[in-house]
């Protein structure tokens, strides 16, 4: 579990094992000279602290090397700097709806002192400046992360610095003044979040500010800092249910944007439209009546009447795709008219085969009409793989099957004979030959 210790509140936020750390004064009661803010501030020192509300704890100067070697890596290596708040309000902003501001950016770190002390580099924004020198503001709270699982490598360290606050109520005060004056600089343990402060910081009432917490208008400051800690304790079980209503959500959208558009509806239709549908469809033969009216058949049209009008359709595709096949082959020079028929009923009994063969044949035709000369050597004529396949089912030698080919392609009475017909003439050849050699015998 990981705890985090604001200003004297416990809140449990189930990552890691986190700590409230000292508090930094940053103004002095001393009024001699004017005060300046200083550029380097301590955030962690070399100690034990075991009367912590929280838990006993130890800093080793392991621990802040530990802290130095992970701002470096995580922030500066990549220009990014740790935000000091006010009041840790970056715990409860999700719960309030509240904007956590900035009071500044600590830019760098430093250790010193042998590695004894953690040092940052702050950058304070005027609104803050002016609250510290107004001494609105005094002290400085960091937190500290103990058994920090890193986002990027999952490695566990010892301890990391995860914030920084301005608060009025410190822990304790071992850590150097931030603000030097001409005077002590001993720390001051004076000042409580009451309700009109958080009021400043919420931007809004401080009986507003007491609805929102849950507490009476004239709650002391004790009460104000417990309901500020119950709200951070709430902050992770909230996030978590407000996850799962959102997935919920989107879950159930996505289901009615596929239910609207099954019924053939506008996916934002109300709940009434998606009823109408509903009852449209379910009306007695509703949903055959409009396929009937698509097939251009009466409304009251059968289930058989409306299967043998997509059966027609179907049929009436094929054949428009047969057709058209056939033609394009015929303008193409591929085939002759004569062999429409012939190549019509092929194709009737497998398109895709029939398709396959004719883009694959050369054009018989010139484009005067006349007949193209046949490839080869004019005693031959190479074989499609079609053909060849024909001439070995027949027992037709390939070279045998060639020379029938160059003989049929020459003659013109031959291919009307046989109605282009190549195989059906490969076989009447081969039979007319089997028939000459068995009459020799």
């Amino acid at each position: 579990m990981r705890w985090k210790y604001e200003d004297g509140l416990a809140a449990n936020t189930a990552e890691g094992d986190g700590i409230h750390g000292p508090s930094v004064e940053l103004v002095s009661n001393a009024t001699a000279a004017p005060t300046q803010l200083a550029d380097w501030v301590d955030l962690a020192v070399v100690g034990e602290w075991r009367g912590h509300p929280t838990r006993p704890y130890e800093l080793t100067p392991q621990h802040l090397a530990a802290m130095h070697e992970y701002f470096q890596r995580r922030y500066a290596a990549n220009g990014v700097d740790l935000v000091i708040d006010y009041e840790h309000q970056s715990l409860v902003a999700k719960f309030t709806g509240k904007p956590a501001p900035a009071a500044g950016w600590i830019t760098d770190v430093r250790l010193v002192e042998d590695g004894a002390r953690l040092q940052g580099r702050v950058k304070w924004t005027d609104t803050a400046r002016n609250f510290i020198e107004s001494r609105q503001y005094r002290y400085l709270s960091p937190v500290y992360d103990f058994d920090y699982a890193d986002p990027t490598t999952a490695r566990k360290l010892p301890v990391v610095l995860t914030a920084v606050a301005l608060t009025n109520r410190p822990f304790v005060s071992e850590l150097a003044p931030i603000a030097n004056t001409a005077g002590t600089g001993a720390q001051q343990k004076e000042g409580h979040m009451d309700l009109a402060k958080l009021a400043q910081l919420w931007q809004c009432t401080p009986a507003e500010a007491a609805q929102r917490l849950g507490v009476k208008e004239d709650a002391d400051a004790d009460t104000v800092a417990n309901s500020l800690a119950a709200l951070g304790a709430k902050v992770p079980g909230l996030e978590k249910d407000l996850a799962e209503r959102k997935e919920a959500v989107e879950a159930a959208g996505e289901r009615h944007k596929a239910v609207a558009n099954a019924l053939g509806v506008a996916e934002d239709a109300d709940l009434t439209a998606v009823k109408a549908a509903v009852i449209r469809l379910k009306a007695p033969g509703a949903g055959l009546g409009a396929v009937a009216n698509s097939l251009g058949l009466s409304q009251d049209a059968g289930a058989d009447e409306v299967l043998a009008k997509v059966r027609e359709l179907q049929g009436a595709g094929k054949t428009g795709k047969v057709k058209q096949l056939v033609e394009n082959a015929i303008a193409q020079r591929k085939i002759l008219p004569a062999q429409r028929d012939w190549w019509e009923k092929q194709a009737e009994e497998d398109l895709e085969a029939a398709t396959q063969v004719i883009n694959g044949l050369p054009a018989i035709l010139d484009e005067s009409g006349k007949m193209t000369p046949p490839p080869g050597d004019g005693g031959t004529v190479p074989l499609t793989d079609e053909e060849k396949q024909v001439a070995n089912s027949l027992g037709v030698a390939e070279t045998t099957a060639a020379r029938d080919k160059a003989e049929f392609l020459r003659s013109q009475e031959l291919r009307d004979e046989f109605v282009g017909n190549l195989g059906a003439f490969l076989a009447v050849r081969e039979e007319e030959r089997q028939g000459r050699m068995a009459a020799t015998k």
